[in-house]
């Protein structure tokens, strides 16, 4: 694996992205989800692509849009699991990542015991 080439090419754009990150919401009136779950697009599209050809989704005509995949080529969504994440911004036109923690100090952290460290090595 060539990491020069994995780095240069991230963040990846939409239509690259192996895996996508689904937000799931027990309602649609809820602005938060309840849960997270990352997805493999093309094996959603491969699923749907099984399912209209059942006679029940043919019956009904449904059929498969692409226009989905077209309106997202270019849109990048933060990847967030934890809380703590939120607190990062992503400047979307320069790809700049800052933190939102303007309260923090260097003095105020507390100094790395040597002795612990050395009892875990």
């Amino acid at each position: 694996m060539n990491v020069d080439t994995n780095v240069s090419i991230l963040p990846r754009s939409f239509s690259n992205t192996h895996t996508i990150q689904l937000k799931l919401m027990r309602q649609m009136k809820n602005k938060n989800a309840f849960m997270y779950e990352t997805i493999r697009p093309k094996i959603v599209h491969t699923a749907i692509k099984y399912l209209i050809g059942q006679e029940l989704y043919k019956d009904e005509g449904i059929v498969i849009s692409n226009a989905w995949i077209k309106e997202y080529l270019n849109e990048r969504e933060n990847f967030i699991v934890n809380d703590e994440d939120k607190k990062l911004n992503v400047n979307e036109n320069r790809g700049e990542v800052f933190d939102d923690d303007d309260d923090w100090n260097e003095l105020d952290d507390k100094p790395i015991s040597p002795g612990a460290i050395l009892k875990y090595c």
